[in-house]
């Protein structure tokens, strides 16, 4: 009987634990809930003090960078918060589990003890008894209700089982035969670099040689150096013997094409002079981090596109000669538009994810006329679409934002979505095979399966992209992220290989090219690494000027984008 008494104190003092834990991490959580509700990031009062600042200093860079810094370190703080919170809902959960058992063992352990030997302390005992059973159920639904409530913003249940077949590289190739001569063939797109990320969006380069060394300091390695007169975060987009870019200011918006052989400007398109109906102005404080041109072109082989950040959409041919234009609302958007633009065949894909009356725009790329708008349900993105080819059946448009990873037919018919993401998505997924990996910072990992976008496996070790992407091979992934950690994941499992801490940051997405990996901070250093489990640097050329955008892989060269200059890099 003693030891029954023991056992029923211990069950007791185990549920007061339980309950008194649980009811201080209701607090936490509550508290942390309301501060991340209706946060602005751009709104606390340093963050206002420096941006009045700037609008009488624009051109002041140190303040431009202080900002940056003070914005990256807001929003980390706010999404460290809101992973709390979705953490919080599990381990309640847990605690809830243990108060409950731990309850009803001393209610058990308690009718277990030697009953009264009078009516009215046999009374009281089961009084006492009625009232514990009470509490207890009161307590859990109080536990439970709340429990449910902050782990609502969770995953649904991750699949742990894993497809054990080797994988191998996607051949577009092998993917349906598009018509000879009307669209351009698989060659011809891995050839060139005709949107941002490379062929298909993907962070590959096929057939691609570059060099690993070179110096823009010294002229070693450079081929040509031009200059761009107005600013971009855009990145250039090459075909044939063409370079595509766009620039642009509060006042003025321009196209570039470059020559590929010898960095001469060949036209320069003013898009205001063709531009009837002008986008909305932003107010300057949101493009801080983004500018105006931060949205990188594409081309469908005869035909360059280009958007900008207040909403302008203008079509022009090889020669600079304007084909069509319009103008979308972008005004509601936190940072400013920045996502990229994709082509499939003969159409156009622009995502205009923000704050409200968010889409999918399928464009015909000929004449601009809307051949599908889908609603996307205010999913607020600066991510970029990526076309997933896949053998013998349709290709994807796969889009990462805020909160679901969404599969699109080429109609724009939604094929699936997962819920896998939240916060400032800006990081586009990567593929290899069959398998899709989305994340973005404060996020986890997560891998696809591609025909249903089913979760194989969720990792949140690593340190996940702010504004780069990710790019896979067969057995790792790779990511870059804005504090400058370099970091290689297991395809299988999602453990974490290794990490590396580098000085500068990364914006500019890494590439896998020859086995290689070649990612560019933000100062222009390009750290080259081979693209296996472990850690194996083979080089880091400087080209002494600052980098935002991905470099575009063309055979045996390397075509760059600086803060100023386009720089072509090989052996002269």
């Amino acid at each position: 009987m003693e030891k029954n008494n023991i056992s029923s104190n211990t069950a007791k003092g185990l549920a007061v634990i339980s309950f008194l834990v649980s009811f201080m991490m209701i607090t936490i959580l509550v508290s942390d809930f309301i501060k991340t509700r209706n946060y602005d990031p751009l709104a606390n009062p340093v963050m206002t003090m420096l941006l009045k600042e700037l609008e009488k200093n624009p051109d002041n860079e140190e303040l431009k960078i202080q900002i940056r810094e003070l914005d990256y370190i807001s929003r980390n703080l706010f999404f460290t918060t809101k992973a709390q919170i979705k953490k919080g809902g599990s381990l309640l959960f847990a605690f809830l589990v243990i108060f409950l058992v731990s309850t009803k063992a001393a209610i058990f352990l308690s009718n277990k003890q030697a009953p009264p030997k009078d009516k009215a302390a046999s009374d009281e005992q089961a009084a006492d008894k009625n009232r514990t059973e009470k509490l207890l159920l009161f307590s859990s639904l109080i536990l439970l209700v709340t429990a449910l409530f902050f782990y609502s913003a969770q995953n649904g249940a991750i699949s742990t089982s894993l497809d054990q077949q080797p994988l191998a590289q996607a051949d577009p190739a092998a993917a349906k035969e598009v018509k000879e001569g009307q669209y351009l063939s698989h060659d011809e797109i891995t050839a060139s670099w005709l949107n941002l990320r490379g062929p298909y969006g993907n962070g590959v380069a096929y057939n691609a040689t570059p060099p690993i060394e070179w110096n823009g300091e010294t002229g070693q390695g450079i081929i040509w150096k031009s200059e761009i007169d107005l600013l971009g975060q855009s990145s250039p987009v090459v075909h044939k013997d063409q370079i595509f870019i766009t620039g642009a200011s509060k006042t003025e918006q321009a196209v570039y094409s470059f020559d590929y052989s010898t960095g001469r400007l060949l036209w320069r398109v003013n898009v205001h002079d063709h531009i009837t109906t002008p986008g909305e102005k932003i107010k300057e404080k949101k493009l801080i981090d983004t500018g105006y041109a931060a949205s990188t072109m594409a081309s469908d082989g005869e035909r360059v596109f280009a958007i900008f950040t207040t909403g302008e959409i203008i079509c022009l041919s090889y020669t600079g000669e304007h084909v069509w234009s319009r103008a979308v609302n972008l005004s509601d958007n936190t940072y400013g538009h920045s996502s990229s633009l994709m082509v499939y065949e003969d159409m156009l894909y622009v995502q205009l994810d923000k704050k409200s009356d968010s889409k999918l725009l399928i464009l015909k790329c000929e004449n601009g006329e809307e051949v599908n708008s889908v609603a996307r349900k205010d999913m607020i993105s600066w991510s970029s679409p990526v076309l997933y080819i896949q053998p013998e059946k349709e290709p994807q448009i796969i889009i990462n934002a805020n909160p679901y990873t969404i599969s699109y037919s080429p109609a724009g018919t939604e094929n699936w979505r997962r819920e896998c993401v939240f916060g400032d998505v800006a990081s586009s997924v990567c593929y290899f095979e069959n398998r899709i990996y989305a994340t973005n910072i404060r996020a986890c990992l997560f891998s696809l399966d591609a025909m249903d976008g089913k979760i194989i496996w969720e990792s949140c070790d690593p340190l996940c992209p702010d504004a780069s992407s990710p790019v896979a091979t067969k057995d790792f992934v790779f990511m870059a992220t804005a504090p400058g950690v370099v970091s290689c994941i297991s395809t299988a499992d999602g453990s974490l290989l290794w990490e590396e801490e580098m000085e500068e940051m990364f914006y500019s997405s890494p590439i896998l090219a020859d086995n290689k990996i070649f990612v560019t901070d933000r100062k222009g250093t390009t750290r080259i690494f081979e693209a296996k489990g472990e850690y194996n640097s083979i080089s880091e050329p400087q080209l002494f000027e600052d980098i935002v955008a991905t470099p575009a892989f063309i055979k045996d060269k390397i075509v760059m984008r600086g803060r100023k200059h386009l720089f072509l890099i090989g052996k002269k």
